[in-house]
């Protein structure tokens, strides 16, 4: 119909064919499943054959990523983290949670194809410059311009229904997303377990566009409200958890850990003080020594206080997510340290890092008596 009339052709594609690579955000550029595996690739294909292009008077198409909204019936991307948080189940999060992705507010997915109207020349400059790929010509990422982590959705849709990021933490489980690839489908976790986040750096600059609903604190509450009215904070028929049981699992599903190495199944301990300072020292020292393939512990001092929602310890899930131990305790109480870690210290730990905590002599002497 289109080439009938000669008219400009805008389609509305899909930016799920992207193959993500090393690059992120990812360009129009960026590799994309073959034709033979995405309808969306074949169609705009089709679009640019000699028998259709030559008669449209310009296209354009647009890849759109992740798209919520207050009025839609795709309600997997979202929901999935309100059913669990409204019902205080654990959520589970591919790890280590700080994979990037881009949250698409329809209205901003509309405003950027509505953009095309008046910027037609605009786009034929476009299309011109990319003679050498002139598959991404007239291709224009369509999402947020600004990723969000996994992470950092929780805290959102967690905020939204009134719970603090110490609360959200508690509810986060990490696991493998390797080791769940034969996880049931039913209830899976609605986003890729990688980086998978798009760039919109050429519609604004040739289409003059810009994100308007690029908060996604504010996006996140928006749809809750919409999440309540429909009555799925008390009740989600399509509601599913099979995912979440075999993840869960122990048993099914290795939790998330570091691949061996070295240093397999030695053992190390961390005694670490407060202090912001030394417990980001702590942090990235047990993340380390992970890395060599030793088995960690990590006890923390909190001086009698609850420091989980405070920087670096409110980080500590991508701890827990490398297989680390994390202990908390009042290291100025007697026998805190056996206490918090029992029957931990009845490991022989090979290697025992002090971090300048207030019990030094009590953790030389257990060094010594380990022979670390």
């Amino acid at each position: 119909l289109a080439a009938s009339c000669g008219a400009f052709y805008a389609y509305i594609s899909s930016g799920g064919m992207y193959i993500p690579g090393d690059k992120f955000p990812m360009p129009e550029a960026n590799d994309a499943k073959g034709a033979d595996k995405s309808k969306q690739k074949a169609h705009e294909e089709y679009v640019l054959s000699d028998a259709i292009r030559p008669k449209l008077s310009g296209c354009a198409f647009f890849r759109p990523q992740y798209i919520v909204g207050p009025y839609t019936n795709k309600r997997d991307y979202l929901d999935w983290f309100f059913d669990r948080l409204t019902r205080d189940l654990p959520v589970p999060l591919p790890a280590p949670g700080d994979q990037t992705t881009t949250v698409s507010d329809v209205r901003d997915v509309a405003s950027m194809v509505a953009s095309v109207v008046g910027k037609e020349d605009a786009v034929a400059e476009a299309e011109k410059a990319t003679t050498h790929r002139p598959d991404v010509g007239p291709v224009f990422n369509c999402a947020s311009d600004k990723a969000v982590s996994l992470k950092e959705i929780v805290y959102a849709c967690g905020a939204a229904c009134g719970k603090s990021r110490e609360d959200c933490d508690k509810l986060i489980k990490y696991y493998d997303p390797a080791a769940a690839k034969d996880a049931p489908s039913g209830g899976k976790f609605p986003f890729r377990a990688t980086n998978f986040n798009v760039g919109v750096e050429k519609a604004k600059a040739v289409l003059g566009w810009q994100s308007e609903f690029n908060d996604f604190d504010v996006v996140a509450l928006g749809y809750y409200e919409g999440y309540k009215a429909l009555g799925l904070d008390k009740e989600n028929p399509k509601m599913d958890t099979a995912f979440d049981e075999y993840v869960l699992n122990a048993s099914s599903v290795a939790m998330f850990s570091t691949t061996g190495g070295k240093y397999d199944n030695h053992t190390a301990l961390i005694v670490t003080n407060k202090g912001g300072g030394h417990g980001e020292i702590g942090m990235h020292l047990a993340l380390a020594l992970r890395a060599k393939g030793l088995a960690v512990q990590l006890v923390n001092d909190t001086a009698g206080k609850d420091i989980s929602g405070s920087l670096p310890f409110s980080e500590y899930g991508q701890l827990v997510a490398a297989g680390v131990e994390v202990f908390y305790a009042d290291l100025s109480q007697p026998g805190a340290l056996e206490e918090a870690t029992c029957p931990g210290l009845c490991r022989h730990y090979e290697w025992i890092f002090d971090n300048q905590n207030v019990i030094q002599k009590e953790v030389a002497d257990l060094a010594a008596s380990c022979g670390a």
